[in-house]
């Protein structure tokens, strides 16, 4: 097994993950709650999120092969979201779009989903678990990115103190364009380039 592998799956859903750049969008819902509901709704959407990675990691390719879709389809298709997926990041319509959301249900929409398992991390565990990764590095991927994720939202706060929401603009516009080189790597590697 090589370690590079293990990185690489961590880094490619890191960037899409890209939980500083949700601290805004986290803040937004929970920043009027108190510590102990804020840490809750870290706790729910980060265990959501990966219980529906891992779902789609394991199944996802069963699935693909029963509507007789081929990896190449797949990488095709995945590079096309993960690029829209990038310009919402870049021009920040994911945190405009959130604004509408429920209070109540925050934990599972838009933090659990879309904002950290949505189309792009599906894509990504699932094309994951093809060479040269596998289930292995997908699993190390999915928890430890979802380990981070739950650190960084139970100290968002500071985050936001800190980076500002300006900082964690900037921050996700730069995770938006490595999210889109991503893409096109995808797509090119679909089209067997």
């Amino acid at each position: 097994m090589d370690p590079t592998s293990f990185l690489q799956a961590f880094l490619m859903l890191f960037v899409i993950f890209d939980p500083v750049g949700a601290v805004p969008i986290f803040q937004t819902f929970t920043g009027g709650f108190k510590e102990k509901e804020m840490e809750r709704i870290a706790r729910e959407s980060v265990v959501i999120a990966s219980l529906l990675l891992f779902f789609f990691a394991f199944a996802g390719n069963f699935i693909l092969d029963y509507l007789g879709v081929t990896v190449n389809d797949f990488m095709i298709a995945a590079g096309i979201v993960l690029f829209i997926f990038s310009i919402d990041f870049i021009t920040g319509t994911v945190e405009s779009r959130t604004r509408r959301i429920e209070p109540e249900s925050v934990a599972i929409v838009p933090i659990a989903t879309p904002l950290l398992a949505g189309p792009g991390s599906i894509a990504t565990v699932m094309y994951l678990m093809y060479e040269p990764f596998g289930p292995l590095q997908t699993a190390f991927a999915i928890t430890v990115n979802a380990i981070i994720a739950y650190l960084i939202f139970r100290s968002s706060r500071k985050i936001f103190a800190l980076l500002g929401r300006n900082g964690t603009r900037i921050l996700s516009r730069i995770m938006g364009l490595l999210t889109a080189a991503i893409a096109i790597s995808l797509i090119r590697r679909g089209l067997g380039f």
